[in-house]
């Protein structure tokens, strides 16, 4: 096949994994032209478009589009989600929470910390990049102005009035469910076994590749895992992780809503409002 053509196929298929980011590469543009690997080494060793981390440029573009998919596409959006119920607080407090709007607002808080610290595919905000932190920021409070989701206007109080600010948080109860959803990926019909993502990468004819005759099949899976391949390896994180998360999300609710924060104008939650956040410098703006 001429090298032509090859190269061609191969930006077509890249082409198709940056789609499939879908929304989200809109929301933060600078995810799209920085992302450092995932602290995770073994979801980093899913990503080595051309072995040892050699090749050059196109290879490291490459990389860091399968770090994007690890977070954005994997672990934000496709296999895990999480649902907040209140069962105690102050007047209006559950039908607030139990509001669509208020769910996506919490669980992109939960999400993006839980992805970053917890299931490490995704960066924390740093002064080299902050897309993480705008993907919250657009569900939490962006979409909102002037009037944000969080806190939650039944946890609005005085932070001076004491009593009332310990009335409220002594009152706030609350659940947090995560939920593990199913991968939405396949290989291709011809080799997908259905039970392993990465054997299910192995070619069913390596002589259709190169002159490799006697060279197993099974020698021959990519280091560069599909997307099948880094869905399962993100949920099978996630389900080592559920119930940590679970307990420290618990404990976090009621001061993401503003029941138990002393703080005059933003609640006690993992990432702050874009009104009192401290800019950082980003030269990938």
């Amino acid at each position: 096949m001429p090298i032509s053509r090859i190269l061609l196929s191969f930006f077509s298929l890249l082409t198709v994994g940056t789609s499939q980011l879908g929304s989200n590469s809109r929301v933060y543009p600078p995810a799209r032209r920085y992302t450092p690997p995932p602290k995770n080494a073994d979801l980093k060793k899913l990503c080595d478009a051309c072995g040892g981390g050699g090749g050059g440029g196109m290879c490291r573009e490459i990389d860091e589009q399968c770090f994007k998919s690890l977070c954005i596409t994997m672990c934000l959006q496709k296999t895990w989600d999480c649902e907040i119920k209140i069962t105690g607080g102050p007047p209006g407090l559950k039908e607030q929470v139990a509001d669509p709007r208020t769910q996506m607002a919490l669980c992109s808080q939960f999400k993006a910390y839980g992805c970053a610290k917890d299931i490490e595919a995704c960066p924390f905000p740093d002064k080299g990049q902050d897309w993480l932190w705008q993907w919250v920021d657009q569900r939490t409070y962006g979409g909102y102005f002037p009037n944000p989701i969080l806190p939650a206007e039944a946890c609005m109080h005085d932070p001076k009035d004491k009593t009332t600010a310990k009335e409220y948080c002594d009152a706030c109860k609350a659940s947090v469910t995560l939920t593990e959803l199913e991968c939405p990926f396949v290989n291709p019909p011809s080799n997908d076994d259905g039970k392993d993502p990465t054997k299910s990468q192995v070619p069913m004819n390596p002589q259709a590749f190169a002159n490799a005759d006697g060279i197993k099949a099974s020698e021959q899976i990519p280091a560069h895992k599909s997307y099948a391949a880094r869905c399962e390896a993100v949920k099978k994180i996630f389900k080592a992780k559920k119930g940590g998360m679970e307990s420290a999300f618990k404990k976090k609710v009621c001061s993401c809503l503003g029941c138990c924060s002393d703080k005059e104008s933003d609640p006690m939650c993992y990432f702050s409002s874009t009104m009192n956040a401290v800019e950082k410098l980003d030269k990938y703006k």
